[in-house]
């Protein structure tokens, strides 16, 4: 094996694998995203609702 060969492969290998991981998070925020803007407000009530429950809870816990 050339000492060039392996330096550069490994170089290469990361550009693409980072690339690829670029996409793939790039697709996973972009639908992600949607359906969290749906869903932020169900979020916040439904957290409202939970956190005085949790509150309650942790006092009897405590």
């Amino acid at each position: 094996m050339h000492i060039q060969d392996s330096s550069t492969q490994p170089r290469t290998f990361i550009v693409a694998v980072s690339h690829e991981l670029h996409l793939y998070m790039h697709l996973l925020t972009s639908s992600a995203l949607a359906s969290f803007q749906e869903s932020i407000a169900e979020m916040k009530n439904i957290g409202d609702k939970q956190s005085s429950r949790y509150q309650q809870n942790s006092q009897g816990f405590l």
